[in-house]
């Protein structure tokens, strides 16, 4: 190997606008994509492209070659030793021409005018010494930018020279004048994972910096790269907190921002707007979870008082610092020191607040500072000004203003006559179950949201659906219901974070309903709600693996920190899934089930769908995904062939599948699954999905209604439906909600035939269970009823009915099923 640096100079000898600087050390699979990705820049003519190959031993030269034969834009370097990617990039710059620098990673690719933009930018800002755009991640290497669908946003936050202490703000793509090293230095090569970090906080202490938002990029999040192989980046991340997070640098980065320091008072105020902002930001790898530094916040809150001593304003921040640290003493001490001053009204909302986090720590959420002295963008809003129709305007370091974009109707838009506004959160709205729509499968809870929507409407609240993306035969919601789609089940955008944030802290939302399974979208969710101290109860729906995961020792993470936020907990069930895995996590829980309203229905369902009249009739409702049970269901009863007893012959019964595929799943394909066994057997009719009014006619018309899979936290609609218009049903132990349900047989599926004859065989059996689901139905289903115990929760007021099933009705369907021997597992 040579001790000497190789060094191949760009044919065309002149100067360049932008110099991209190409660091490479095994990248061999993705120097084509990267050199190409830069020359096809709508500036590539006043691009130039230094390669700084740091003695990589794969073949990247053979590559490079083959570019330096075509263009006279490129310096190839190739180091004799390996160098880390800051002394390559400090290599580059030294050897580039351009007025502008940019890190053009290989792995990386931008969009054709993202470097152009940014220049232009510099162009017209000759006061700013960097600029940077909108960053999107992908998981797919050699992706362009042109292939990805850009829905994983990497957050660059609108620019503010002190946040650089919490973060690296500028992406991955930014470019800068070359210049600056002349005032800064070049890149401080010690460091091997975070000196972008480092050299991101001088360049905020040496001039403005712009953002461009239309100047977008891609970053490829990949295991193999340092920030996640191994702890170095953690290391070296503290490393700069120690170095930066000093007193004079703060002051230095407000000052670049604008604030006056000319005063000891002034300077406090910038060290508590520090603090404040210490303990809520949302850094860029973050996904939508907000990041918290309270020994950082404490820090800048005790030298503020250094210099203003006694602030009452600083005296409740530190006091809240203190309680989240653990030191609820010394906070509850502060607090009430502070109830005879200006902070009076705080001081004892705070002091309320610990007090409830006694049983429910999420509760320190709420905790309120007094505002921050100075005007400038909070946290939230700086996060979310990259999005077009997001302002970054604010009131101030606590809360934003401005208008909304157009989704749905609008998170701002005015609700019916000034009512106190309820937000409901769930994955689908509206309910499709049965319907025209072709997916099913998360039918139930948009179902319960629409009738709690129209209940609440009644008792005079202002209900407000906070749902995913909608298709777009989505039918239009209620007249009472306003809905607003959102991203937040997918990762959660910072336009609905920001929207969420602004809809919480309007004085007009009263409460929240989070209704849906355990997932990542329960953290800001709740973290905002928490924080503008939003009523908030918990509705969630746990899978049989959720259960097991419990069972087993494990924990539901998500789940367990919206238990800690909640002020309420609502089951759907009485003791299935999500009542078992509640008890075991130590949470007390109030049950209110589904309530369901039966639609008007036709009275001709057989003749419509060419059913026999006089053969009985066996119904499932349902989607295809295997969960439903819905696949194997025609295999299963092909075994009453093999049974005597049915009411009109051996082996005469017709089957009616009401739903559709879900293209998620194997039930899906046309020749297995469900299509397939149901063509397979002239008995099985596949009627799609239908509406509500006609799902109800077929569970009118049925002599049973099979429920096969069933593994949700509360009763299934279906069978409520069955319930209130007399239809009797089946169902596995796996749908535990029912095993507190009226009106039905729990059996394992392969006793469905057994079952089935055993009701076919005894009407008055059938007869029974029939009326005491539907006595169930109209004690403890109806929208009244429900909505009379979600007030209550929402009110807090205490006064909730009991939706439990009544003992008599528990012992009389357990006598109905005494004369069904056979028929697999009773209820409990």
């Amino acid at each position: 190997m040579s001790d000497h640096l190789e060094a191949f100079l760009p044919s065309e000898n002149r100067d360049y606008l932008v110099s991209a600087i190409v660091s490479v050390y095994k990248a061999e699979r993705f120097l084509t994509g990267c050199l190409d990705d830069l020359l096809a820049q709508t500036i590539a003519d006043a691009i130039e492209i230094v390669i700084v190959d740091s003695c990589s031993p794969q073949n990247e030269r053979a590559i490079i070659d083959t570019y330096l034969a075509h263009h006279g834009n490129i310096t190839y370097l190739r180091t004799p030793q390996r160098e880390n990617v800051y002394a390559a990039w400090n290599r580059g710059a030294a050897a580039a021409r351009g007025k502008y620098l940019t890190n053009a990673n290989s792995d990386d690719r931008h969009h054709p005018d993202c470097l152009g933009l940014l220049a232009a930018a510099l162009e017209e800002r000759p006061d700013h010494v960097l600029a940077y755009g909108t960053s999107f991640t992908t998981g797919t290497e050699n992706e362009t930018f042109a292939e990805n669908d850009r829905s994983r946003p990497f957050l660059t936050p609108a620019p503010f020279a002190p946040a650089t202490l919490l973060y690296f703000p500028f992406g991955p793509q930014p470019v800068w004048r070359r210049d600056l090293h002349d005032r800064i230095g070049p890149f401080d090569a010690t460091y091997s994972a975070a000196g972008d970090w480092d050299f991101a906080i001088r360049a905020s202490l040496a001039g403005k910096v712009a953002h461009v938002p239309e100047a977008m990029g891609l970053y490829l999040a990949h295991q193999g790269a340092i920030t996640f192989r191994d702890d170095t980046m953690r290391k070296e991340n503290e490393r700069i907190r120690r170095f930066w997070r000093r007193a004079d640098v703060i002051e230095q980065l407000y000052a670049m921002a604008g604030a006056p320091l000319a005063t000891p008072e002034q300077q406090a105020d910038v060290h508590h707007d520090m603090g404040l902002r210490a303990l809520e930001f949302l850094t860029p790898w973050s996904d939508g979870a907000f990041g918290q530094d309270a020994d950082f916040a404490r820090r800048c809150f005790l030298h503020a008082l250094r210099l203003a001593p006694g602030r009452d304003a600083t005296r409740l921040s530190l006091a809240i610092v203190d309680a989240l640290r653990g030191d609820v003493q010394k906070a509850v001490t502060t607090l009430g020191e502070l109830r005879a001053g200006p902070c009076a009204a705080l001081a004892e909302r705070n002091l309320r607040v610990i007090a409830r986090a006694a049983s429910r720590p999420g509760h320190l959420l709420s905790l309120r500072h007094a505002p921050s002295p100075l005007g400038f963008p909070s946290q939230l809003s700086l996060a979310a000004a990259h999005v077009a129709d997001i302002p970054s305007s604010s009131t101030g370091s606590t809360g934003s203003t401005g208008s909304t974009g157009s989704t749905g109707s609008g998170w701002d838009g005015a609700d019916r006559n000034g009512a106190p506004r309820v937000l409901l959160f769930g994955e689908s709205f509206p309910p499709d179950h049965g319907g025209a729509a072709p997916r099913t499968e998360k039918s139930g809870m948009a179902r319960h949201l629409e009738e709690l929507g129209a209940a609440l409407a009644q008792s005079g609240y202002a209900p407000h659906v906070v749902t995913g993306p909608r298709p777009d035969h989505a039918e239009p919601a209620p007249q009472d219901i306003a809905v607003t789609e959102t991203g937040l089940w997918a990762t959660p955008g910072l336009s609905d974070l920001y929207r969420l944030d602004r809809l919480a802290e309007s004085g007009a939302t009263r409460a929240a309903l989070l209704a849906g399974p355990p997932g990542a979208w329960l953290l800001p969710a709740c973290r905002l709600l928490r924080k503008h101290d939003v009523r908030t109860m918990l509705l969630p729906s746990i899978s049989t693996a959720d259960l097991a995961t419990v069972r087993q020792g494990g924990d539901l993470p998500y789940l367990r920190f919206a238990l800690a936020c909640a002020d309420e907990v609502v089951r759907g069930s009485e003791s299935g899934c999500d009542a078992q895995v509640l008890h075991l996590m130590g949470a007390t829980s109030h049950f209110v089930p589904r309530a369901v309203l039966p639609a008007p229905a036709p009275d001709d369902f057989r003749r419509q769908h060419g059913l026999a009249p006089d053969i009985p009739l066996l119904v499932a409702v349902s989607d295809f995904l295997p969960e439903s049970g819905l696949p194997d269901l025609p295999n299963v009863l092909k075994r009453l062939d093999t049974l005597h007893g049915l009411a009109h012959g051996d082996g005469q019964w017709q089957l009616a599948i009401i739903g559709g595929p879900t293209g998620d799943g194997p039930g899906d394909e046309p020749g297995g699954g469900v299509p397939g066994r149901a063509n397979a057997d002239p008995r099985v009719r596949l009627l799609g999905p239908l509406p509500r009014p006609q799902v109800q006619s077929a569970l009118r018309d049925a002599d049973i209604l099979l429920l096969p899979g069933g593994s949700e936290s509360a009763l299934p609609y279906a069978a409520l439906e069955a319930m209130a218009l007399g239809t009797p049903w089946i169902a596995p132990p796996l749908c535990t909600a029912l095993a507190d349900a009226a009106g039905g047989l729990i059996a394992e599926p392969n006793h469905f035939p057994q079952a089935i004859c055993a009701l076919l065989r005894d009407a008055d059996a059938a007869t029974a269970l029939g009326e005491l689901g539907a006595a169930h139905w109209d004690a403890c289903f109806r929208p009244e009823r429900c909505a009379q115990a979600l007030v209550a929760l929402l009110e807090g007021a205490g006064g909730m009915p009991d939706l439990r099933m009544p003992a008599s009705l528990r012992r009389a369907n357990a006598a109905v099923q005494a004369r069904l021997p056979g028929t697999g597992k009773p209820q409990a």
